[in-house]
C-alpha cells in the first residue's frame, strides 16, 4: 500500500515537471548534480536524515529540494526519496548574472548554466504544493501531523573559476536542452494545425519547464515580445490547415492588440492558453484541408457572402462552371448538396444572432440572405426544432 502511495506521489510531482528520485541508504546524499554537471560545485548533506520528518534543502540558485525517508518495514526502508528541483522564485536576468559573477563563474559560460537554470520547473502555488507532499508523508508514516526541517548543505567547491567544458559530450548537454525546448514547440503547433486543443495545452504544459533567457531590460517588453512570435508561430501554424488568411489575420489582430496589455508573467501565461484555444477553434471551424482548391474557393465564397444570392446557378457563373459539374463535385467532397449546406450555414449564422444581438427575426433572415422571412422560419424549425422565437425564449429562460 505505502509503495503505491509513492507511486502516486511521484506522478503528481512528475506532472508538475519535477523530478523525484529514490537513494540508496548508502549513497552520499548531495542535491545540485542535476543543475551544476558543468561546475565543480555541489551541496553534501551531512545531517542524519530521521524517519516521519520532511526536510526542505536549498540549492545554490534558490531552487529547492523535498528529502524523506521511506518508512521502516518497506523493501526499501531508510532510502532517501529526493524531490526536486524546483523554484517558487525566479531570478531576474541580470540578478542570476550578478549571482553567477559572486561565485566567480566565467562570463562565457553564463549561457550554459543559466540554460540549466531556466529548465527548472516552477511552482507557483506553494501552499498547494505542501500540503499535497506533507499530506502523502502523513499517509506513508501513518500520522496526523508531519515535522518539517529545513536543511543547510556543505557548499563543495574546486576551482576558484569556472570553465565551460572541455569535452563535446559535455558542450551537447545545454544544447540538448534547447533542442527539447524547440521539439516541444512544433508538438504545439502541430496539435494547433490539427485543431487538438487538449494535445496543444498538453505539451504547453511541458513547454513551461523550459523558461526562455529574458531578451529585454524591461520585463513587461520580454513577454510581450515573446507572445508576438508566438502568436505569429500559431498564425502560420493554422495557414497550413487552409483556413482563410481573413479569419486568421481577424483573430491574429485581436491577439496583438491584446499582448500590448500584458504587464505580467500570469497574464502572459493566460493569454498563451487563450491564444491556443482560439486558434483550435478556428481550424475546427475553417479548416479546409482535404477538399480540392475549387470547392475551397467555393466554401469560402459561401461563408462571407451569405447575405448574397447563393443558389447553385449563381454560384456557377460566378466561378465559370458548369452546374451540373459544381453539384456533383461539391456533393463528392462535402458529403452533401450545395444547397443543404449553404442552408445549414445560413441558420447558423442566425442562431448567432440570436445569441449575440436584439435584432427582429426578419432583420435576421435579411442579414443570412433570405428575403423571405416566412420561409426562413420554416427553414429554422426543420434544422433547428424550434421555430426563432421559441429558440430566443429558451436562451432568456436559460439566463
Amino acid at each position: 500500500m505505502k509503495i503505491e502511495i509513492l507511486e502516486y506521489l511521484k506522478l503528481v510531482v512528475n506532472s508538475h515537471n519535477v523530478d523525484m528520485k529514490i537513494v540508496a541508504k548508502d549513497e552520499r546524499l548531495w542535491i545540485g548534480e542535476s543543475l551544476y554537471p558543468m561546475m565543480d560545485h555541489g551541496m553534501e548533506i551531512e545531517k542524519e536524515i530521521e524517519q516521519g520528518i520532511l526536510y526542505y534543502a536549498l540549492g545554490f540558485f534558490e531552487e529547492e529540494y523535498c528529502i524523506f525517508r521511506i518508512p521502516e518495514g518497506e523493501e526499501k526502508a531508510l532510502h532517501f526519496v529526493v524531490i526536486g528541483p524546483y523554484k517558487k522564485n525566479v531570478f531576474e536576468h541580470y540578478e542570476f548574472h550578478e549571482l553567477l559573477k559572486n561565485y566567480q563563474i566565467t562570463p562565457s559560460a553564463y549561457k550554459e548554466i543559466e540554460e540549466y537554470y531556466n529548465s527548472i520547473p516552477i511552482i507557483t502555488n506553494d501552499n498547494t504544493w505542501f500540503t499535497m507532499i506533507s499530506s502523502t508523508l502523513k499517509l506513508l508514516y501513518e500520522k496526523e501531523q508531519i515535522k518539517v526541517q529545513f536543511l543547510e548543505g556543505i557548499r563543495k567547491e574546486g576551482k576558484s573559476e569556472f570553465e565551460l567544458p572541455c569535452t563535446q559530450e559535455e558542450k551537447a548537454l545545454s544544447f540538448q536542452l534547447i533542442e527539447q525546448r524547440y521539439q516541444i514547440e512544433q508538438e504545439i503547433l502541430l496539435a494547433v494545425s490539427q485543431g487538438n486543443t487538449e494535445k496543444a495545452l498538453e505539451f504547453l504544459g511541458q513547454l513551461n519547464k523550459y523558461q526562455i533567457t529574458r531578451r529585454y531590460k524591461e520585463k513587461n517588453r520580454n513577454y510581450r515580445n515573446l507572445l508576438i512570435s508566438f502568436n505569429t508561430l500559431c498564425r502560420k501554424s493554422v495557414e497550413s490547415s487552409c483556413v482563410h488568411p481573413v479569419y486568421i489575420d481577424e483573430l491574429s489582430a485581436k491577439f496583438a492588440k491584446q499582448i500590448e496589455t500584458i504587464c505580467s508573467e500570469r497574464e502572459a501565461a493566460k493569454l498563451k492558453m487563450q491564444m491556443i484555444r482560439k486558434y483550435c477553434i478556428l481550424v475546427k471551424n475553417y479548416s479546409l484541408k482535404g477538399y480540392s482548391p475549387f470547392i475551397q474557393k467555393i466554401i469560402n465564397y459561401i461563408e462571407m457572402n451569405l447575405d448574397s444570392e447563393l443558389t447553385l446557378k449563381a454560384l456557377a457563373e460566378k466561378f465559370s462552371v458548369n452546374a451540373s459539374y459544381l453539384s456533383d463535385v461539391f456533393k463528392k467532397e462535402v458529403g452533401e448538396t450545395l444547397t443543404s449546406y449553404v442552408n445549414h450555414k445560413r441558420i447558423k449564422k442566425a442562431i448567432f444572432y440570436l445569441n449575440t444581438s436584439q435584432m427582429q427575426v426578419q432583420e435576421i433572415a435579411g442579414e443570412v440572405g433570405i428575403v423571405d422571412s416566412n420561409y426562413f422560419i420554416k427553414l429554422f424549425k426543420k434544422i433547428v426544432g424550434k421555430t426563432p422565437k421559441e429558440y430566443r425564449n429558451s436562451i432568456l429562460m436559460k439566463a
